[in-house]
This record gives structure tokens, C-alpha cells and sequence, in this order.
């Protein structure tokens, strides 16, 4: 996958996007922000909004940090989002699809950070939208976590579910969207991305 195949997937396909609109000034959490054009897209949307930026290889992370260098309403970090806080390691075919390995102290190293450390970061207490993006990490927060208070901090959330070793994207579907339906989501596959969950809280659509 390009940076030509990242471009297409955000100004044309839009997949990162919520299928609703959110306030003028959104508070928006990008999980895995790639080379930074999600959250561009993210501010010609709503131009108020307050996003903070996560990513994890530290190319992307430069290429991110040159591409929003012009909008002070970003806050952007090189770091990976896992379940604790500790030097984890990475690695993948290209950098478009690098993930976490957690079982060999092999990769490339890099500082992970929690999803409640990343809220302290942001200012105010809930998040209007939180996009997840982190090529199979979405198992170990969501799925092998047992800490998800952090979800009653968010009103909406999408998440893009891949394929791994231990899951397949077609079942790691069904299983997310149980867990956030337990946690009182009301969610379902999107309608604009074939393995990606959207899910809004229950009181946010009586």
C-alpha cells in the first residue's frame, strides 16, 4: 500500500469518517493517523475541531508532523496504543501495515500509551469521536482487555478490524461489536468499510 493508496482512501473513500455529523467544534481522537491525511480531512470538515493524533511508526509520524504543521488545533504523538505503557516493538510488510508484535523482542521499538493516558492528554472529558485505526492492536484493548472504562468517555467510535494470527477480520467483527454492544453501544458493521465497526452510545440515538 502508497501514500497514492492512503490519498484515495481518505479524500475519496472517506472510510475514516463517521456517518454522522458531528458538533461545529468536535473533540476527535485519530488512532493510528497514518501520514497525517485523515486528520486533515478530519479539520476541512470541521475546521474547530480539537484532534489529538496518534501514530506509530516514526516515518509516518514526520511525514504527519509536516503535513498538519500549519494547524495548531492538532496534537500529534509518535507512540504505539496499547494496553500499558512500556517499549513494545513493531514490525510489517511496509509501512502502511506495521503492528505491534507482542510476543518478540524484534522490530522496531518505539513507546506505547494507553487509551485513559491519551484522554489526559485532551482537554475536556468526552470525545466526540474516536477513530481506531492501529492494524490489530483493536484485539488487545478491546477484545483481551479487561480495562474499558475509558469507552464511557466516547460517543461515537469507529474501528477498523483486521485480520491477524489470531483473528480474522470477519469474526473479530462480530465479536467487537458484541463487546461495545455490552458496553452500552448500539453498533454495527459500517456501511463504508467491509471490516469496520461504527458504534454510537444508546442514549446518543433514542
Amino acid at each position: 500500500i502508497s501514500d497514492k493508496d492512503v490519498f484515495i482512501a481518505t479524500f475519496f473513500s472517506k472510510y475514516h469518517r463517521p456517518p454522522v455529523r458531528l458538533n461545529k467544534a468536535p473533540q476527535i481522537i485519530d488512532l493510528g493517523c497514518n501520514i497525517g491525511l485523515t486528520v486533515i480531512d478530519f479539520l476541512q470538515e470541521y475546521p474547530d475541531a480539537q484532534i489529538t493524533a496518534v501514530e506509530m511508526d516514526f516515518e509516518n509520524y514526520k511525514l504527519a508532523e509536516a503535513n498538519t504543521k500549519n494547524y495548531p488545533n492538532v496534537q500529534l504523538m509518535q507512540k504505539a496504543v496499547w494496553t500499558e505503557e512500556k517499549i513494545v516493538y513493531y514490525d510489517g510488510q511496509d509501512t502502511q501495515s506495521f503492528s505491534v508484535n507482542n510476543t518478540l523482542s524484534s522490530g522496531f521499538p518505539v513507546e506505547s500509551i494507553s487509551i485513559n493516558s491519551i484522554l489526559k492528554k485532551v482537554p475536556g472529558v468526552m470525545i466526540d469521536y474516536l477513530k481506531m485505526d492501529i492494524e490489530g492492536a483493536e484485539y488487545a484493548l478491546l477484545l483481551e482487555n479487561c480495562e474499558t472504562s475509558w469507552l464511557r468517555n466516547i460517543k461515537y467510535i469507529s474501528v477498523e478490524v483486521h485480520n491477524t494470527q489470531k483473528y480474522n477480520s470477519e469474526t473479530g467483527v462480530s465479536r467487537i461489536i458484541e463487546m461495545l454492544t455490552k458496553n452500552n453501544f448500539s453498533a454495527f458493521k459500517s456501511s463504508l468499510h467491509w471490516s469496520s465497526v461504527f458504534a454510537a452510545t444508546k442514549e446518543l440515538i433514542k
